[in-house]
């Protein structure tokens, strides 16, 4: 029954998106980052759900007058520049076969993220993109958070096996980075039903954050949250009920939460004695050999093996035998698989997104107009904050959230930048008919 209902969703969905494609892809995006096909159990789950609708977005978007042409922002130029740069890594890949199966994931993940930005123009596009992001994730975090409360946090809260969730630390990534979307839409919902709708995701978030037992998330997730507090209108009271939970926590702690959330957080004092710490390093150390023994193509995608330690790494074949691990850094990660070119243009990409959105959002705020811009810009910059200390400990230079939160800064960098030239341009226009109309008077006696 749960098949047929989600190929049906699947196929309108491929079906609307020929005349809407906008609104296929956003429904590419719920698919992307949801994978709902991993809460089936029957044909649905090896259903190609998301390729079915991206053939129905790329077919409508061949024949729709609704696209732009994409902006010719640095950032896009560099995304293309990095793909690119993906094709030719992999050329020389370690493992070729894995490398170009990877390829082919990427390569349409960053496809459809451009031709949704291709597709969305304005504010209210801007709003629709990032709550297909929050929505499904704030969703994925009741069932979450509800399985964590039931079970008294002593399991670790799982992704879907299929797309970016797979796994615990990918779930905690995907979270943490929900955090700032949520509780900025929440705040700019234009109804109160849709205000407590998103702060109550919000709010539920939390607890599946704590019971994916990820480190790198919870440091993230607190680090995000004393950002989201300074930004809080009531900063007295806010302060004055945290200040209050940090005085109780050594006596309510305990009670509330299970032991082995307790013994995981403690092993955040002790990283050194910590056994999953120490293989981190050693990981670390292999693909950091790995891209300064190939500075510039790199290993390619995948290269992880053997065979890969006993060329680049093989002390690590000494120390852990059998065992095959990725960088669990997506600084790494980048550096190992495509070289120096390849990090530079990876965290170009990145370095742009940050300086625009602080352009954004200066300019924003001094043209009332589009002040609105200011909490967005805000939304993502700490959308972008939580990826970059999350991902600094796993896998995540991939991340399609990611990508998307990338797509939604373009997206607002030009709005914003189109709608002040528009002001500009009709207050020109203005000042010209003023100077037109401005009477003239005979001098007195003529």
């Amino acid at each position: 029954m749960k098949d047929s209902i989600l190929l049906s969703i699947t196929l309108l969905i491929a079906f609307v998106s020929v005349g809407k494609p906008r609104l296929g892809a956003l429904g590419f995006v719920v698919y992307a980052i949801w994978a709902p096909q991993g809460s089936v159990w029957g044909f649905a789950q090896t259903f190609p759900h998301s390729m079915v609708i991206s053939i129905g977005v790329l077919v409508g978007y061949l024949i729709t007058r609704e696209k732009s042409t994409l902006p010719a922002y640095r950032e896009v130029v560099l995304l293309w520049a990095l793909f690119f740069w993906f094709v030719f890594s992999s050329l020389s890949a370690f493992l070729p076969a894995e490398a170009f199966l990877r390829l082919k994931e990427i390569g349409k993940m960053l496809l459809m993220v451009l031709v949704t930005l291709s597709l969305s123009k304005g504010e209210k596009h801007i709003r629709q993109l990032l709550l297909a992001m929050a929505v499904p994730l704030g969703l994925f975090a009741i069932k979450a958070s509800l399985f964590s409360i039931l079970t008294g946090g002593q399991y670790t809260v799982e992704g879907p096996d299929f797309g970016f969730l797979a796994g615990s630390n990918a779930v905690g990534l995907g979270l943490s980075m929900n955090l700032p979307l949520l509780f900025y839409l929440a705040k700019t919902a234009p109804s109160v039903w849709g205000r407590w709708f998103l702060w109550g995701l919000f709010f539920v978030s939390y607890p599946a954050v704590a019971c994916t037992f990820s480190r790198g998330t919870w440091i993230a997730a607190g680090i995000v949250t004393g950002f989201l507090v300074l930004k809080s209108k009531n900063k007295f009271l806010v302060w004055t009920a945290a200040a209050m939970l940090v005085l109780a926590s050594p006596v309510i702690i305990p009670s509330l939460v299970s032991q082995r959330l307790a013994a995981r957080f403690d092993t955040l004092h002790n990283l050194d004695e910590d056994q999953s710490a120490n293989i981190r390093k050693w990981n670390m150390e292999n693909c950091w050999r790995t891209g300064a023994a190939r500075p510039l193509t790199g290993a390619g995608f995948n290269f992880y093996s053997l065979a890969a330690y006993a060329v680049f790494f093989p002390e690590f074949l000494s120390a852990h035998p059998g065992v095959v691990h990725s960088c669990h850094s997506m600084w790494l990660t980048v550096w190992a698989e495509h070289g120096l070119p390849g990090f530079v243009l990876w965290v170009g990409v990145l370095t742009s997104v940050v300086l625009s959105l602080r352009q954004v959002r200066k300019l924003a705020k001094k043209e009332e107009k589009v002040r609105w811009a200011v909490m967005y810009a805000d939304m993502l910059l700490l959308t972008l904050l939580s990826y970059c200390i999350s991902g600094t400990v796993q896998d995540a230079a991939y991340f399609d959230s990611y990508y998307y939160t990338v797509s939604a800064a373009i997206l607002l960098k030009a709005t914003v930048l189109g709608s002040l030239r528009e002001i500009k341009a009709n207050t020109s226009t203005a000042d010209e008919v003023v100077i037109m109309r401005r009477p003239t008077f005979a001098r007195a006696g003529a």
